[in-house]
């Protein structure tokens, strides 16, 4: 697959982990004339991924417990969100996994779109829509059949019509602190 937006690196990320648990992150930027996103093959990068971690593993005593492919989109200008949008909120929806029993599991949305919500005011304005359409195509990605995700641990989402069974707006700690004033 080549990719539309070839004006961003491409970065290999390998994670190393030492004899104390310690992790160390190191990128390894892919230069056009290797690999060029516009008219290469995913699978091209995979190689180029697949030989660093080789040639990596035959120098180093600390073991790679991750490699990352990262295929970024740079843009000229800083640009922001069009919208007012907040990554410490979330819509929180409960799903039923495809192991059956009734098991359940969390899936969060950041800064979702208020489309997704029952009501845009009022005591409906943070209860999520588990029949929206939009979500659906969405949570569908993540079913037992035809989907391309999984989620929680390696399981799929049940193959219901509506997978979300409920759901909530809330809000996350941002970790930042306050100024005394």
């Amino acid at each position: 697959m080549a990719l539309a937006y070839s004006t961003g690196p491409t970065v290999i990320r390998l994670v190393y982990k030492d004899f104390h648990s310690r992790v160390a992150v190191k990128d390894y930027v892919v230069p056009t004339s290797v690999w060029d996103p516009a008219s290469d093959l995913l699978s091209a990068l995979v190689t180029i991924r697949d030989n660093l971690v080789t040639a990596i593993n035959a120098v180093t005593d600390a073991l790679l417990i991750n490699a990352f492919i990262s295929i970024k989109q740079v843009e000229d200008t800083l640009s922001l969100p069009a919208v007012d949008c907040h990554v410490n909120e979330k819509a929180s929806i409960v799903v039923a996994l495809e192991a059956g029993e009734g098991k359940k599991a969390t899936f969060q949305i950041p800064s979702p779109e208020d489309g997704i919500f029952v009501g845009a005011s009022g005591p409906n304005y943070d209860v999520v829509d588990v029949e929206d359409a939009t979500l659906n195509t969405l949570l569908d990605m993540f079913q037992t059949t035809g989907g391309q995700f999984t989620i929680s641990d390696g399981e799929t989402m049940a193959d219901d019509t509506y997978p979300g069974k409920s759901g909530r707006r809330i809000f996350a700690k941002t970790g930042k602190k306050k100024v005394a004033a």
